[in-house]
């Protein structure tokens, strides 16, 4: 999902998106939504006074001190809302973390660009 819809009161977009899996799951497929939330977690360190966000290629680089607070929204208020959107269409939606029994785990690649894009490593489902 795009910034586009991080933005809450943009509901339509999200009552569309709950419409487009329950059409998916009608016709047999099990939709999995991905989501970001740039806008929220610059927000939200905005407002706990931590610096501008760096950008590189349009890609944030998050500090380690901050990935907390980007933890705290993606999991906490992101998803939870998502999932709630979603359920009210009912999408028997469920939220996950990748740190859910260990469900995604990166690692650094810098053949691929010079900040390393992370990758699924072998034997990973």
């Amino acid at each position: 999902m795009g910034e586009y819809t991080q933005d809450y009161r943009l509901i339509s977009i999200h009552t569309v998106l709950g419409k487009d899996v329950l059409l998916l799951r009608a016709v047999g497929l099990r939709p999995i939504v991905v989501h970001g939330g740039g806008p929220d977690i610059t927000r939200a360190l905005e407002r706990l006074g931590a610096g501008t966000p760096e950008f590189i290629d349009g890609v944030r680089v998050t500090p380690a001190a901050d990935l907390k607070v980007v933890e705290m929204v993606l999991t906490g208020s992101i998803n939870t809302e998502l999932v709630t959107l979603l359920n009210r269409n009912g999408a028997l939606a469920i939220g996950l973390s990748g740190k859910d029994a260990a469900l995604l785990s990166v690692c650094r690649n810098w053949t691929t660009a010079f900040f390393g894009w992370g990758r699924i490593p072998a034997g990973m489902p």
